[in-house]
């Protein structure tokens, strides 16, 4: 038992020890400002000078409304989509909007994701491969070491692990943006009843 004991607390020692890859030298990134010459910047526009010190907002009730928004969002970027999300699942509404986000890099629009490490999403293959385009900037919220379990880093370093980037927002263009409690996912967006959030 005395044994078992030691080696366990080696371990968490040895646990605690594992150390991230720097993340020095990467260039800040900022939202665009100059957007007002875009589709979704005359719109904005337009309804702006029809109401004079006022701001809109449209609620997304369902599923489907929700999904089709950010759906035709991508299809109307022009200069940037800036993603923030806890999740983003490998099913078919995370491949969907992930197709229509890359189709919208593909068209020069610049693309950022801020990722929370919690989900297998975060360490999807597609991820990786968004992160080599050269009009997508991946980055991952509170990143786990590679070469320690992540039960063991939630051990050794809950205050730490348990920070988490519960954000879900959707911009494009730095003029319509889609915030609040979807993940993206075939849940959060209706397409199992049984499953709806």
């Amino acid at each position: 038992m005395r044994k078992l004991l030691i080696l366990l607390l080696l371990s968490a020692l040895l646990g605690g020890c594992a150390v991230l890859p720097e993340n020095t030298g990467r260039q800040a990134s900022t939202a665009y400002t100059d957007t007002r010459d875009t589709y979704l910047g005359r719109l904005y526009s337009a309804g702006a000078a029809a109401h004079p010190g006022e701001s809109a907002f449209h609620l997304l009730g369902n599923g489907l409304d929700a999904f089709v928004a950010r759906a035709v969002l991508a299809q109307e970027a022009e200069r940037s989509i800036d993603l923030q999300y806890y999740m983003i699942h490998s099913d078919h509404v995370g491949t969907l909007l992930l197709n229509q986000v890359l189709e919208a890099a593909d068209r020069g629009v610049r693309v950022r994701i801020l990722l929370d490490d919690i989900d297998e999403g975060s360490r999807d293959f597609r991820i990786a491969i968004f992160d080599q385009h050269p009009n997508i900037e991946v980055r991952i919220f509170n990143p786990f070491g590679r070469n320690v379990s992540r039960i063991w880093q939630y051990i050794t370093g809950f205050g730490r692990q348990t920070r988490r980037a519960h954000n879900k927002s959707y911009t494009v263009d730095n003029i319509a943006t889609i915030i609040g409690g979807r993940n993206i996912g075939d849940e959060y967006f209706e397409r199992d009843p049984k499953l709806a959030f």
